[in-house]
């Protein structure tokens, strides 16, 4: 998100386009460099990586229906005064 930021306050500062290029450069490097290192990290790894997102999803789960059932439980509450 940042990087589509930027460009149009360099502009807006006067930045010289050299500079703010290199820097906009250095940032998209980094940005895709470790994006490429993650993706690599997790497609070798993807046994765990099922596995966590798995229990993920159980904890995200239980969240869910504790929430719905605390709103359901005060909605009543509301209704019944």
């Amino acid at each position: 998100m940042w990087r589509a930021v930027v460009p149009p306050f360099a502009g807006v500062a006067r930045v010289p386009a050299a500079r703010a290029i290199l820097s906009m450069a250095v940032a998209s490097a980094l940005y895709y460099g470790t994006l490429t290192f993650l993706v690599a990290t997790l497609g070798t790894n993807f046994d765990l990586v099922t596995r966590v997102l798995a229990r993920a999803n159980l904890v995200l789960g239980v969240v869910a229906v504790v929430l719905i059932l605390l709103f359901v439980r005060w909605s009543y509450r509301r209704l019944k005064q």
